[in-house]
């Protein structure tokens, strides 16, 4: 649990240098953060991140438990965390692929291509879906705690 607690705060500090920078070096995404109503409706995402970094460190201090009661937390807080980030980013960078030099659209492929790929999607995913629940079915219950 260690390594957990150290990569926490590394990973805060990450977040962090890169949400105090980005509004520096690109003017285009400081007044995208920083004009109203933006920056009211921006402002549960950083309260939230620093909230949740606050629940993974909580949770950190008391696992691991003999009943293993909230394991589960401090994964899916940190996964809300870099789901957050993700959020951040694609509004912050949004419609530009390369902030203020090629949008979205600009970058986009042929028609016929998204469509192949969309084909592509719609087929492949169920099955890698299917395909991870069946090894679950397969494999569930056959775990054991480790002894060395």
């Amino acid at each position: 649990m260690a390594w957990a607690r150290r990569s926490l705060w590394l990973a805060a500090a990450g977040i962090a240098a890169i949400s105090v920078t980005t509004p520096l070096v690109s003017s285009y995404v400081f007044h995208k953060w920083f004009s109203f109503p933006n920056i009211v409706l921006l402002a549960p995402v950083p309260l939230m991140t620093a909230l949740l970094f606050a629940v993974v460190g909580v949770t950190l201090a008391h696992q691991p438990r003999s009943d293993e009661r909230w394991c589960w937390v401090p994964f899916a807080s940190a996964a809300g965390i870099f789901v957050l980030a993700f959020f951040g980013l694609a509004f912050s960078i949004f419609p530009y692929v390369i902030v203020e030099r090629m949008t979205l659209w600009q970058a986009a492929a042929a028609p016929n291509s998204l469509w192949f790929i969309l084909v592509g999607a719609v087929v492949t995913l169920p099955v890698m879906i299917a395909s991870s629940a069946y090894s679950y079915w397969v494999f569930r219950g056959k775990a054991r705690a480790l002894s060395y």
